[in-house]
Protein backbone atom coordinates (compact mmCIF):
# COMPACT_ATOMS: atom_id res chain seq x y z
CA UNK A 1 0.00 0.00 0.00
CA UNK A 2 1.42 3.48 -0.48
CA UNK A 3 0.65 6.89 0.86
CA UNK A 4 0.30 9.94 -1.55
CA UNK A 5 0.43 13.14 0.05
CA UNK A 6 -0.79 16.30 -1.69
CA UNK A 7 1.23 19.18 -1.10
CA UNK A 8 2.76 22.44 -2.32
CA UNK A 9 5.72 22.15 -4.98
CA UNK A 10 8.61 23.59 -4.27
CA UNK A 11 12.38 24.78 -5.92
CA UNK A 12 13.31 21.37 -5.46
CA UNK A 13 10.52 19.63 -7.31
CA UNK A 14 11.39 21.27 -10.55
CA UNK A 15 13.24 18.33 -12.44
CA UNK A 16 10.38 15.83 -11.52
CA UNK A 17 7.80 18.70 -12.23
CA UNK A 18 9.62 19.06 -15.48
CA UNK A 19 9.54 15.70 -16.00
CA UNK A 20 5.01 15.71 -15.63
CA UNK A 21 4.97 18.56 -18.36
CA UNK A 22 6.86 16.82 -20.41
CA UNK A 23 5.09 13.43 -19.95
CA UNK A 24 1.73 15.16 -20.15
CA UNK A 25 3.16 17.01 -23.48
CA UNK A 26 3.89 13.70 -25.05
CA UNK A 27 0.71 11.60 -23.97
CA UNK A 28 -0.90 14.77 -25.73
CA UNK A 29 0.85 14.39 -28.70
CA UNK A 30 0.41 11.06 -29.08
CA UNK A 31 -3.13 11.19 -28.29
CA UNK A 32 -4.02 13.98 -31.09
CA UNK A 33 -1.03 15.26 -33.06
CA UNK A 34 -2.74 17.43 -35.59
CA UNK A 35 -3.38 19.53 -32.83
CA UNK A 36 -0.90 19.71 -30.38
CA UNK A 37 2.91 20.39 -30.59
CA UNK A 38 5.54 17.95 -29.37
CA UNK A 39 8.09 20.57 -27.47
CA UNK A 40 11.22 20.06 -25.89
CA UNK A 41 11.51 20.22 -21.78
CA UNK A 42 13.12 23.74 -22.24
CA UNK A 43 10.71 25.31 -24.04
CA UNK A 44 7.93 23.30 -21.63
CA UNK A 45 9.40 24.89 -18.53
CA UNK A 46 11.80 27.88 -19.70
CA UNK A 47 14.83 29.46 -17.59
CA UNK A 48 13.06 31.20 -14.47
CA UNK A 49 9.83 30.17 -15.22
CA UNK A 50 9.44 27.54 -12.63
CA UNK A 51 11.00 30.19 -9.56
CA UNK A 52 8.63 32.90 -10.84
CA UNK A 53 5.42 30.75 -10.47
CA UNK A 54 6.54 29.71 -6.72
CA UNK A 55 7.50 33.26 -5.82
CA UNK A 56 4.02 34.75 -6.97
CA UNK A 57 1.47 35.13 -4.42
CA UNK A 58 -1.41 34.54 -7.06
CA UNK A 59 0.02 31.16 -7.78
CA UNK A 60 0.24 27.85 -6.72
CA UNK A 61 2.01 24.20 -7.63
CA UNK A 62 0.16 21.43 -5.72
CA UNK A 63 2.23 17.99 -6.68
CA UNK A 64 0.77 14.43 -5.47
CA UNK A 65 3.96 12.89 -4.00
CA UNK A 66 4.27 8.87 -3.27
CA UNK A 67 7.31 8.58 -1.14
CA UNK A 68 9.63 11.20 -3.09
CA UNK A 69 8.31 10.23 -6.50
CA UNK A 70 5.82 13.05 -7.70
CA UNK A 71 2.73 11.58 -9.98
CA UNK A 72 1.00 14.63 -11.02
CA UNK A 73 0.28 18.30 -10.22
CA UNK A 74 -2.57 20.93 -10.02
CA UNK A 75 -1.46 24.48 -11.26
CA UNK A 76 -3.71 26.96 -9.85
CA UNK A 77 -4.32 30.60 -10.30
CA UNK A 78 -5.64 32.69 -6.98
CA UNK A 79 -7.82 35.35 -7.93
CA UNK A 80 -9.17 38.30 -5.47
CA UNK A 81 -11.64 40.86 -5.88
CA UNK A 82 -9.81 44.39 -5.37
CA UNK A 83 -11.92 46.35 -2.70
CA UNK A 84 -15.22 47.49 -4.12
CA UNK A 85 -17.57 48.86 -1.43
CA UNK A 86 -20.70 47.50 -3.54
CA UNK A 87 -19.95 43.77 -3.52
CA UNK A 88 -18.26 41.71 -0.48
CA UNK A 89 -14.55 40.92 -1.12
CA UNK A 90 -14.41 37.20 -2.79
CA UNK A 91 -11.47 35.19 -3.58
CA UNK A 92 -11.66 31.60 -6.16
CA UNK A 93 -9.35 29.88 -8.13
CA UNK A 94 -8.83 28.91 -11.61
CA UNK A 95 -7.52 25.63 -12.24
CA UNK A 96 -4.67 25.87 -15.16
CA UNK A 97 -3.58 22.57 -15.35
CA UNK A 98 -4.58 19.23 -13.82
CA UNK A 99 -2.27 16.45 -14.67
CA UNK A 100 -1.77 12.89 -13.47
CA UNK A 101 -0.53 10.26 -16.17
CA UNK A 102 -2.71 6.80 -17.12
CA UNK A 103 -2.06 4.15 -14.91
CA UNK A 104 -0.87 6.30 -12.22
Amino acid sequence: MFRMIIRKANFNDKDQIGRIFSDENEYHFQLQPSFFNKISKEEIMPSGWFEEILEKDNKEIFVADIDGDLVGLALITIHVDLDNPIIRKKKWIDRDLFWIPPGK
